[in-house]
């Protein structure tokens, strides 16, 4: 698979929340006057490391890119394109593996965007079948829609119900006509609170991680001494089963169980690395 061919590059998208290419100049000099007068000095506008980032990327330094999309991250500019053009670079600079964490932040973010969507499925497919745990229909669905969206589409239901119960009590004469509304609401905030817990213990119960080696031996203990048991390629994804040190248990595709060092791997939950 060619990896200069990704789906979608990064030239027709614009910055997310806290990133855009341009401000009006009136508000250029506001804030360069606001910055003398304060004493303070200025640091340096994200928008401007986003563009270097980005022409970076159009020359090719897609080693030059990636670190700049990374610092970009660390002063805490994130944002969808940011982790999807961060994503693109890496994977171009041969990072399959980090650069599938990259789209993953991306999908927790935008789980309905479709540029996100179609890289991901792009490395995916460059990294070989049975690289990625399968999911069922439910947990796809249940991944449509964010943990925040999900409650607060709970939410809707919920305070209809309440108001129904208030209205109920404080109209007795109406409880009769208002019993069948009442058990309707009930019935479905119930469902979607049950789908909002489902997604929650989908998303902050089962940790999971990828692949970031060229290489990674998974062996049958861990110990450096254990006898190996397979081989995992760059990119490869699996979940956390255990963890011991500097070890951790996972399962790949083929619900085989084995061991790989922390180095091997970067953590997620919820699309997001762990630091534990």
């Amino acid at each position: 698979m060619n990896p200069s061919a990704l789906p979608v590059e990064f030239g027709k998208r614009t910055p997310g929340t806290g990133m855009r290419f341009s401000r009006p100049r009136w508000v250029r000099c506001l804030l360069f006057f606001f910055c003398l007068t304060a004493g303070i000095v200025c640091a340096t506008d994200p928008t401007a490391g986003f563009e270097q980032a980005n022409k970076l990327y159009e020359q090719g330094q897609f080693a030059a890119a990636a670190a700049a999309y990374e610092q970009l991250a660390q002063s805490g500019s994130v944002s969808t394109t940011l982790f999807f053009n961060w994503g693109n670079a890496l994977f171009k600079n041969g990072q399959t593996g980090r650069a599938l964490v990259c789209y993953l932040q991306a999908e927790a973010q935008s789980p309905r965007d479709p540029d996100v969507a179609a890289n991901l499925k792009f490395a995916r497919a460059s990294v070989g079948d049975n690289a990625s745990v399968s999911r069922t229909r439910w947990q796809r669905a249940l991944g449509k829609l964010t943990l925040n969206e999900w409650t607060a589409l709970t939410m809707i239901p919920v305070w209809l119900w309440l108001g129904l119960l208030a209205m109920g009590h404080l109209r007795p004469d109406w409880r009769a006509n208002l019993r069948r509304a009442v058990w309707i609401g009930g019935s479905f905030a119930a469902l979607l609170a049950g789908c909002t817990a489902a997604a929650a213990r989908d998303r902050l119960g089962v940790s999971q991680a990828v692949v970031v080696a060229a290489e990674a031996v998974v062996r049958h203990g861990p110990l450096p001494e254990s006898l190996s048991f397979y081989t995992l390629r760059n990119g490869a994804e699996v979940r956390v089963a255990d963890q011991q040190k500097n070890w951790v248990q996972v399962q790949d595709a083929r619900h085989r169980l084995g061991w790989l060092t922390r180095d091997q791997v970067i953590r997620l939950r919820n699309g997001q690395p762990r630091l534990d």
